[in-house]
C-alpha cells in the first residue's frame, strides 16, 4: 500500500464498500431464511465440521478409521464459529457465506491496489462483483457468490497471499519469505488447485529475486524457509494425503471429473459466456498493458500467476498427448479450478481497461479549478457508470444459478422433514462415529453431517485413497443379505465396518426389508425407518437363514 495517505484513497474505500453492500444485499437475498446449503458440496464439508466438533480432527467424515483428505480450512472456521454462537452447522453453510466470502472481494482489491494503483482496483472490484461470465457457475469463476464452497472462499487467502509475495520478493528479509510461506500453507488447507498455483508463483519469485542480484545460496534459504513454513501450516493435509496414504489414489473419480463447461469441445460455448461487457473491458485492458511498461512491471506477480495457471490447464488438456509418448501427469484436481483462477485474471484486466478509459476522458475534460482535478473527476465518472450499469446487471445477475437454482434446491433440502428428523435422532441416540448402513443419499445428506460414519458413498465425495469399490461391493452383498433375510451372511460383513444401524429410506426404497427381518426396529419417522444391527460376535461365519 502506497506510505502517503491520498485524500481519493477515502473515495475508493466509499466506493468499494458500496459495491460489496449491493452485491451482500443480494446474496442475503438469496439465502434469508434457509436452514441447508443448496450443494452436495457443502454437505460434505459440513459433514467435516461436525467431525471437527465431535473431536476428530484427521477423521475422515464419512468412513471409520479413515483420514480426512479434504481441504480442512473452510470446514474449521465454520467449527469455530459453530462454537461460539451455537448456530447449526448446516445453517452457517446455507448463510455464513454471505459475510466469510465477503473476504474475497476485500483481498481482490488489496492486491490490485498494490499492483495496479487505487483507481484500477476499484474498476477492478465492480468487474469482480458485477460482470462475471453469464452461464458459469460462482464455484468454477472468479467472484463474490453467497454459498460457502471452499473454493470460493479460498479466493480471499490467495490474493492477500500474492500481496505477501510480492512484498517478500522486493526484500532480503526472511520474515517476509515465512509470511509469503505460511499464506501458501493457508491455501492449501483452503483447496488444492491455488495451492499449486501459488507455490509455483513463490518459487518464481525466488527465481527472479536471484536473477535481479541477490546470491544464489540466500534466494535458495529464503525460499526453503517459506516453503518449511507452508509445511508445517498445511500439517493437516499432508500428514492425511502424503504420510498416512502416500498419495495412493485408489479412487481416481473425482479427479476425472470434467465441467462440461471448461472442456475444449465447448470451446465456442465458453468464449461465447464471455462476450458481455467484462469480456470486452478485459481484452482492451491486455491491448493497453502491453503499452504500460511500468505497470507491468510492477504487476509481475500477475504475470507469473498467469503463467503457472496457463500451465496447469496445458498440461491437463495435454494429458492424452503427453500419456501417447510415455510421459504420464497425475491429475490432481479438475480443471476448473484453474479457470476459476484464469477468471480473475480476466477480471484484472477488465478493470485496468475501463480505468484507463475513464481515465483518458477525465484527462480531456480537466479543469482549471484547483478542486476539481482529473483523479476526483474519473471518481465521478466511475461512480456514473456504476450507477447505471447495475440497473440492468442486478436482474441478470439474480438470475444465475447461483441465485436461482441453488435457492431453489436449498429449499427442496430444506422440505425433506425426514432428513431433519434423522439427524435429530443420530445426535441424540448415538455416539459420534457410530456406522450406519444407508444409501448414498441419505449417507452424504444426513448421516455424516449428522456425525455418523457409513460404509460407502458416492465416489464423487468419497476419500479418493480408499478402495472404494471393495466397500461398494460390500455394502450391496450386505443390502442383498437383508433383503434375504440372511443374517449370518450379512454377519460375516458387518463387523469389517463396525456396522450398528441399517436406515432404509420407504419412500425412495433401496433396500427392501422382509417382514421377518434379523434386524431390530428402534425408530420409524416420515419416510424413514431405522433398525439395530445384530450382535454379530458370535454369529460371524454362520449363514442361516431367519
Amino acid at each position: 500500500m502506497p506510505r502517503r495517505f491520498n485524500p481519493t484513497t477515502i473515495v475508493d474505500i466509499a466506493i468499494v464498500a458500496g459495491l460489496i453492500a449491493v452485491a451482500a444485499r443480494e446474496a442475503l437475498r438469496v439465502t434469508a431464511g434457509l436452514h441447508v446449503p443448496p450443494d452436495p458440496d457443502l454437505f460434505r464439508s459440513a459433514a467435516i465440521t461436525q467431525t471437527l466438533v465431535d473431536g476428530g480432527w484427521l477423521a475422515d467424515p464419512f468412513f471409520a478409521g479413515e483420514w480426512n483428505w479434504y481441504n480442512p480450512l473452510v470446514p474449521a472456521i465454520v467449527a469455530l464459529i459453530h462454537a461460539v454462537t451455537g448456530t447449526p452447522i448446516l445453517e452457517l453453510y446455507a448463510r455464513a457465506g454471505v459475510a466469510l466470502n465477503a473476504l474475497g472481494p476485500l483481498a481482490f482489491w488489496l492486491l490490485v491496489r498494490v499492483l495496479f494503483g487505487s483507481g484500477p482496483a476499484v474498476a477492478a472490484v465492480f468487474a469482480f462483483l458485477f460482470l462475471p461470465p453469464r452461464f458459469i457457475p460462482g464455484w468454477a469463476t472468479a467472484g463474490y457468490w453467497p454459498w460457502l464452497f471452499s473454493s470460493v472462499f479460498t479466493q480471499a487467502v490467495f490474493y492477500a497471499g500474492l500481496v505477501a509475495i510480492d512484498s517478500a520478493s522486493r526484500s532480503m528479509q526472511m520474515s517476509r519469505w515465512l509470511l509469503a510461506g505460511v499464506a501458501l500453507g493457508l491455501v492449501f488447507l483452503g483447496h488444492t488447485g491455488p495451492a499449486l498455483i501459488f507455490g509455483g508463483v513463490l518459487v518464481l519469485a525466488a527465481v527472479r529475486m536471484w536473477r535481479n542480484g541477490c546470491p544464489l545460496t540466500r534466494s535458495a534459504s529464503m525460499l526453503a524457509a517459506s516453503l518449511a513454513a507452508a509445511i508445517v501450516v498445511s500439517l493437516p493435509v499432508i500428514l492425511s494425503v502424503a504420510v498416512r496414504y502416500g498419495f495412493a489414489v485408489r479412487n481416481n473419480v473425482l479427479a476425472l471429473y470434467a465441467y462440461s463447461e471448461t472442456e475444449p469441445s465447448n470451446i465456442i460455448g465458453f468464449l461465447l459466456n464471455h462476450v458481455n461487457a467484462g469480456g470486452a473491458l478485459a481484452i482492451l485492458g491486455l491491448v493497453l498493458i502491453a503499452f504500460d511498461r511500468e505497470r507491468r512491471q510492477r504487476a509481475w506477480v500477475i504475470g507469473y500467476w498467469g503463467l503457472v495457471n496457463g500451465l496447469f490447464l496445458l498440461m491437463h488438456y495435454g494429458r492424452p498427448t503427453l500419456e501417447g509418448i510415455g510421459i504420464r501427469i497425475p491429475q490432481v484436481v479438475t480443471a476448473f479450478h484453474f479457470f476459476l483462477y484464469a477468471e480473475g485474471i480476466v477480471t484484472i484486466l477488465a478493470g485496468y481497461g475501463l480505468w484507463r478509459m475513464i481515465e483518458l476522458v477525465a484527462s480531456l475534460g480537466e479543469s482549471r479549478a484547483s478542486w476539481l482535478r482529473p483523479p476526483l473527476v474519473a471518481r465521478v465518472l466511475l461512480v456514473a457508470i456504476i450507477a447505471v450499469s447495475l440497473g440492468p446487471l442486478l436482474p441478470k445477475r439474480r438470475a444465475r444459478e447461483d441465485f436461482d437454482e441453488s435457492h431453489q434446491r436449498a429449499r427442496q433440502y430444506q422440505s425433506r422433514r425426514a432428513d431433519q428428523e434423522l439427524a435429530q435422532w443420530i445426535r441424540t441416540s448415538t455416539k459420534p462415529g457410530t456406522v450406519f448402513l444407508a444409501s448414498y443419499r441419505v449417507s452424504l445428506y444426513v448421516v455424516a453431517p449428522a456425525g455418523g460414519k457409513v460404509v460407502a458413498l458416492d465416489p464423487v465425495f468419497a476419500n479418493p485413497y480408499v478402495d472404494l469399490a471393495t466397500r461398494e461391493r460390500e455394502q450391496y452383498r450386505m443390502e442383498d443379505r437383508i433383503h434375504e433375510n440372511d443374517r449370518g451372511g450379512f454377519c460375516a460383513l458387518a463387523p469389517k465396518y463396525g456396522v450398528e444401524y441399517v436406515i432404509v429410506d420407504t419412500v425412495q426404497p433401496e433396500v427392501p426389508v422382509p417382514s421377518n427381518t434379523f434386524l431390530q426396529e428402534v425408530q420409524t419417522m416420515d419416510g424413514m425407518r431405522i433398525f439395530r444391527a445384530p450382535d454379530c460376535g458370535r454369529d460371524a461365519g454362520k449363514h442361516t437363514r431367519g
